[in-house]
């Protein structure tokens, strides 16, 4: 593992593997911090906010006072008191943050996620982005009040619903057409931007570059407040477009934008789930697709193995305190990595995925979690996506007996064919060329009859 093979850097500390232990929920302390941590704090801030301008320089090293791992965890370390999230409020402090991540490099490569000093930069930056929406919505008072009266809750886990209800609301203000941007400093706003438009063009490219660790390390790690970020990026492909000539989205941009928020939906807690769907559907607008047509949203990963293993992880959590079980509406939307990401290797991973997807579209089906309408059009995409993970994998390989022995054993055990046959039964037996419901009863029939074909072969 990396953790074995690479020791501690002298400036970035430990590596990816050895140092995402230590920033799990469990590891949260609430804390009461004295009049020195403050003063720390205060100038730990400054001091990473005049780095704001080494953007697109080579290290930190080239200011007279170098930022240390040490500074980092004296700023990160407020968020374990209620009482000293305001010191996250310093001017160009998330500027700093992502000038301070572009100087991590392995071979020659931006990679902040691969050692702790970059992922600290990443985690001051959530925290210092979110008190700030906090503040210019009104609700920061509110928030640190709660914290108080939750002492039994740990403050990053208050402080981060209440950053994604905020988010919910400026997402609604924008499908309504209303301004949402000044939130950020941006659009409309006569304040200072949050973040400059520069250092948000560098952070999309950073998170880009290195998705594949940040993936990784967002899976064993608890990361606050996501939805801010995703928001921002969001936002920026609008405020980007609006200063092209003529006014119109980079496509290119939307393409990556929309990955890093699919990677993130998959490790995002479940008090950001209502945004981040509410923000991926306007994403694939933007790209103009609709989840389940078969259209491949994304190119391959050099990590689909992870991207795999993260969506199981997803939908079967060891910690359910923080991780409820997904919106069926999100995992239709997450399903699209999986199928842009299905290849040779991966056939072993298709039994699990298709038993807790399967799982919990039994649960939201009994429980009656959406409108029928949603549940039989959501049912429809999940079996477009089954199929074309089958039929994806059946044009690059041939499933082993064995696998497709695990596949149809999946099937029975998680029924899901109870699951199509309940569904046929609520859809119009009458359906029209004209209607929606023929499409679903395609779908499904389609489905069933790979499934038979596949059980043919074996036999």
């Amino acid at each position: 593992m990396l953790a074995r093979t690479h020791p501690p850097h002298p400036l970035w500390g430990r590596p990816l593997g050895s140092y995402t232990d230590a920033y799990q929920l469990s590891a949260a302390r609430r804390e009461i911090h004295g009049t020195m941590p403050r003063l720390l704090a205060n100038a730990a801030a400054t001091q990473i906010g005049t780095c704001s301008n080494l953007i697109y320089t080579q290290n930190s090293a080239s200011t007279s006072e170098p930022v240390t791992i040490q500074t980092l965890e004296t700023i990160v370390k407020m968020a374990d008191d209620a009482d000293t999230y305001k010191n996250f409020l310093s001017p160009r402090l998330m500027d700093g943050c992502i000038a301070l991540m572009q100087t991590v490099k392995v071979s020659g490569k931006t990679s902040p996620f691969s050692y702790e000093y970059g992922y600290l930069c990443f985690r001051v930056f959530l925290f210092s982005l979110g008190t700030y929406m906090l503040l210019a919505s009104d609700g920061l008072e509110f928030a640190i009040d709660n914290m108080f009266r939750s002492p039994e809750i740990e403050s990053p886990l208050v402080f981060s619903s209440h950053v994604a209800s905020v988010v919910q609301v400026q997402s609604q203000r924008a499908t309504q057409g209303l301004d949402c941007d000044s939130i950020l400093g941006w659009g409309l706003s006569d304040n200072k931007p949050l973040v400059s438009l520069e250092h948000a063009k560098a952070l999309i490219e950073i998170l880009w570059d290195d998705r594949a660790n940040m993936l990784k390390a967002l899976m064993s790690t608890y990361n606050p407040a996501l939805s801010g970020l995703l928001f921002l990026m969001w936002r920026y492909i609008h405020l980007d477009a609006s200063r092209r000539n003529p006014p119109k989205p980079d496509m290119d941009l939307v393409k990556r934008i929309t990955e890093i928020h699919f990677r993130c939906m998959l490790v995002a807690t479940s008090d950001q789930g209502g945004p981040l769907v509410g923000i991926g559907d306007a994403l694939c607008e933007l790209m103009g697709i609709t989840p389940g047509e078969g259209i491949m949203m994304f190119s391959k990963s050099n990590d689909s193995q992870t991207i795999f293993e993260a969506y199981i992880k997803r939908l079967d959590p060891v910690d359910t305190r923080i991780y409820a079980p997904p919106n069926i509406l999100m995992i239709t939307i997450l399903l699209e990595l999986l199928v842009s990401n299905m290849g040779p290797g991966l056939e072993g991973f298709l039994p699990s995925v298709f038993a807790v997807t399967t799982g919990r579209f039994w649960s939201a089906w009994i429980g009656k979690e959406e409108s029928q309408t949603m549940l039989l059009g959501s049912i429809g995409m999940m079996l477009e996506h089954f199929k074309s993970l089958l039929q994806a994998n059946s044009r690059s390989s041939v499933l082993s007996h064995s696998v497709q022995k695990d596949i149809l054993e999946s099937f029975a055990k998680s029924d899901l064919l109870d699951l199509i046959a309940a569904a046929i039964f609520c859809l119009n037996p009458s359906a029209d060329e004209s209607t929606p419901d023929l499409g679903k009863c395609r779908s499904m029939s389609e489905v069933l009859r790979i499934l038979i074909r596949k059980r043919a072969r074996q036999i």
